[in-house]
């Protein structure tokens, strides 16, 4: 098996960098535009590790206005990543937040399933065993599911969704 030191969304760009060079100079640059339109509309685009999504942002900002202080964003460890760590008084929050555009599919909360609870809670252990000060607090899991778009979302907060 063929291994590289470059990642494979390295070699994908590079690979479209080539061919974006080739339509250039064979095409005069007008099918660069339509492949390029293509690719931003993909749905197989992916974020970056360690970014996040504005349903996020909009679901650390309503958990604040609920009295909640915010402590981390995105902690990521080998289990896995949990999208906000807030404190509740004496209690630490983990919190993942879903996003859908509507509820033609099903509500985003209902994709937090079995699997994805079990992979919350080791990551949330593995936090814990790196905060010592903390491991005395009071822990749950709650889900931010956010319906709509960045202008106009509708969100609902479940606290104690599983334990």
């Amino acid at each position: 098996r063929y291994t590289d030191p470059m990642s494979r969304s390295g070699l994908i760009d590079k690979a479209l960098e080539l061919y974006r060079h080739h339509l250039d100079n064979t095409h005069g640059g007008f099918l660069t535009r339509q492949v390029d339109k293509r690719l931003c509309n993909s749905r197989y685009k992916r974020r970056p590790p360690g970014s996040h999504h504005w349903s996020e942002d909009i679901a650390a900002e309503f958990l604040q206005r609920q009295g909640l202080v915010l402590l981390v964003t995105n902690y990521r460890n080998r289990t896995g990543e949990i999208d906000l760590i807030m404190s509740d008084d004496q209690t630490l929050v983990f919190v993942e937040v879903k996003q859908r555009r509507d509820s033609q599919f099903g509500r985003p909360e209902e994709s937090v399933d079995i699997a994805k609870q079990a992979k919350l809670r080791r990551t949330a252990t593995s936090y814990l065993q790196r905060n010592d000060r903390l491991q005395s607090w009071t822990c749950r899991f709650d889900v931010v599911a956010i319906t709509g778009s960045p202008h106009a979302p509708v969100c609902r907060w479940i606290q104690n969704a599983f334990h």
